[in-house]
């Protein structure tokens, strides 16, 4: 409940009272410019707010456009009807994008995490190495062993299980904890 009534903050102040006139969709074309005129600065506002990513902000507003222009039958009730349906379709491509990211699984290799640029800078190098082995003694030590013995040993899931003595299962999920941990501590370092 209170995420909604944070989206409805978040989206500011409706309309001014009498805005509620139908939308007409006219040609496709009028619609379209209609739509991306009326509704685009508040909708990328909004979704700037949640998403705090300028870029991100006006693909996701973009998107929401186009749903609304394939909706566009639909969208004939009134000016708050139709910028209430844009937002929660807004919300909704938000989120599926931030479930699709959270999913994604990360793919290492020793190789990537070893040199992080072109290699041929000795303190670039020595630089990584040192934020790589903090970030990885911040890691509890089960986290810690499921990413050296798949990722600097080069061991199968299986036998990675088998030399901890635990199940494959049990490896596959500290390893996804573990890099998501791994991810989160070192991102700071990867943006500067």
């Amino acid at each position: 409940m209170t995420g909604v009534l944070e989206r409805e903050r978040a989206a500011g102040p409706a309309e001014e009272p009498g805005m509620d006139e139908p939308v007409v969709p006219g040609t496709d074309e009028d619609f379209a410019r209609m739509l991306y005129e009326r509704y685009r600065p508040q909708l990328q506002g909004y979704v700037m707010r949640l998403t705090r990513d300028a870029q991100g902000a006006e693909d996701i507003a973009q998107a929401a456009l186009v749903r609304a222009w394939q909706a566009r039958h639909q969208l004939t009730l009134g000016d708050s009807a139709t910028r209430s349906w844009l937002f929660t379709a807004a919300y909704r491509i938000f989120v599926d994008e931030y479930r699709t990211r959270s999913a994604r699984p990360v793919m290492l290799t020793g190789q990537d995490m070893a040199v992080p640029g072109s290699g041929d800078d000795e303190v670039e190098r020595l630089t990584w190495s040192v934020t790589l082995a903090t970030a990885l003694s911040a890691l509890s030590a089960p986290h810690r062993q499921a990413i050296v013995h798949i990722y600097y040993l080069n061991r199968t899931v299986d036998e990675t299980a088998n030399m901890l003595g635990i199940s494959p299962g049990t490896v596959k999920s500290r390893l996804h904890y573990g890099l998501r941990a791994l991810r989160r501590q070192l991102t700071p370092a990867l943006t500067t």
